[in-house]
């Protein structure tokens, strides 16, 4: 009987060790694919430092600064076009 009870421990045993085992390389793989992601993003944040040193905007951040730069330019054609007919008017030039 002692020695069936010695088998269960040693199979018992047998089974924890090949559980953890398992364990492990699940662990290893979660750690290694932690790391290439970090990797991965200080790359993307080592483009982006890149991106802003050379001075040049996103396409969306231009178009933005087109468009307001083209309403401000067209409101001040407008006011002066405004201003030189007033001005014709009170003149009674044409």
């Amino acid at each position: 009987m002692e020695n069936h009870e010695q088998d269960i421990k040693i199979n018992t045993l047998e089974i924890n060790q090949n559980t953890m085992a398992e364990n492990i390389k699940t662990l290893k793989d979660d750690v290694k694919l932690g790391f290439e992601k970090t990797d991965k993003s200080f790359d993307e944040i080592k483009i982006l430092i890149k991106e802003v040193a050379s001075g040049k905007a996103n396409k969306w951040v231009e178009s933005v600064i087109v468009w307001v730069g083209a309403t401000i330019g067209l409101g001040v054609l407008g006011f002066l076009g405004k201003l030189i007919y007033q001005a014709i008017n009170a003149f009674k030039i044409i």
